[in-house]
């Protein structure tokens, strides 16, 4: 997090009632969080690179868009809000996100071939 940022929040967390260490540690764990979707994203994309060479690719892209709306889903309304569940609903976002991409390809070389 860049210093800035965190020196304008100083004043919110005051204002907020918020002990500085509770901030500091939720601040924490988001810059976790990001770091885990950011990993995540890349082994994603490259898993599923390789997996459009050998499975049907409309069916990876279904598989993708329906884990992401029902791991949201479960996120919502079924984990509980701890640590470790926001660092494994990031590794769940992180490994479909840009995953999308290599299937989305294939298919269009497929149709405007």
């Amino acid at each position: 997090m860049r210093g800035d940022i965190g020196i304008l929040l100083m004043p919110i967390v005051n204002h907020s009632g918020q002990s500085y260490g509770t901030v500091s540690f939720v601040i924490a764990i988001m810059q976790l969080a990001f770091a885990v979707y950011g990993i995540a994203t890349i082994a994603g994309a490259l898993l599923s690179g390789l997996l459009s060479n050998y499975c049907d690719k409309g069916k990876l892209l279904g598989f993708y868009y329906g884990f992401r709306g029902i791991w949201v889903l479960l996120y919502l309304f079924v984990m509980p809000k701890t640590f470790v569940t926001a660092v494994l609903f990031s590794f769940g976002l992180g490994m479909t996100g840009d995953a999308t991409v290599s299937p989305t390809s294939g298919l269009m070389q497929q149709i405007f071939r």
